[in-house]
Formats: structure tokens, sequence, C-alpha cells
């Protein structure tokens, strides 16, 4: 499984003070040819940006419900935000022959090295 991003959710005010072990939630988020198949609604055999972003929300949402301290201080809110701020970054980022859509083979290692 080819991980893309590593994500520490920061959400201090929320999570509690500085010596609660519960303040970050990594969120390993592995966009490999299950997630594009997966999260591809149209069948094209490719992710559109909105495609992208329900991906990143359902992973995002299990990785939270699967966390109770997460669960019970992590607003849906701020996971919109995370998601709109993940998706759009990591797109146009990994969009590396800009169609306006994402293949397997552009997430993969090889391919992302040599994006700045």
């Amino acid at each position: 499984m080819n991980q893309l991003a590593l994500i520490a959710l920061q959400a201090a005010a929320a999570m509690g003070p500085a010596r609660d072990p519960n303040r970050n939630l990594t969120i390993n988020l592995a966009f490999d040819d299950a997630f594009v198949q997966r999260y591809d609604a149209d069948l094209s055999g490719t992710l559109t940006p909105e495609e992208f972003k329900a991906g990143v929300r359902a992973r995002l949402r299990e990785a939270v419900d699967s966390n109770p301290a997460a669960k019970a201080k992590i607003t849906p809110e701020n996971i919109e935000r995370l998601v709109k701020s993940l998706s759009d970054q990591t797109f146009t980022r990994y969009d590396v022959n800009h169609d306006g859509a994402l293949s397997a083979a552009e997430l993969k290692p090889s391919l992302r090295k040599n994006v700045a």
C-alpha cells in the first residue's frame, strides 16, 4: 500500500492540554489503486476533484470514528475544513499532467518524487 500523506490533525483547543496524549490524531491516508477504484464514482479510471474529496472525507471520518477520544472532540466542521485544505492542496500537487483528474499512476511514489 502506497502512503501519500501522513496527517497530524492538531486541534489544540479542542483536544485538551499539551500533555494530553490524545491531542494529536495521526491519520494515514494511503492513496493507492484501491483508493482510486473505490472512489471513482463515474468509473472513468481517474478521480475528479469531487471524487477525490469524497474519498478523503470518508477516510478521515473512518479514522475519527474509530478513535473514541477523537470522535468526542473533533467536530464535523473541523473535518470539513481539513478535507477542503488537504483535498485541494494534494489534488493540485499530484495532478502531474494538469488534466483535472488523478490517475492511480499519478499517485505512485515514483511519480510523486518528481513533483515539487
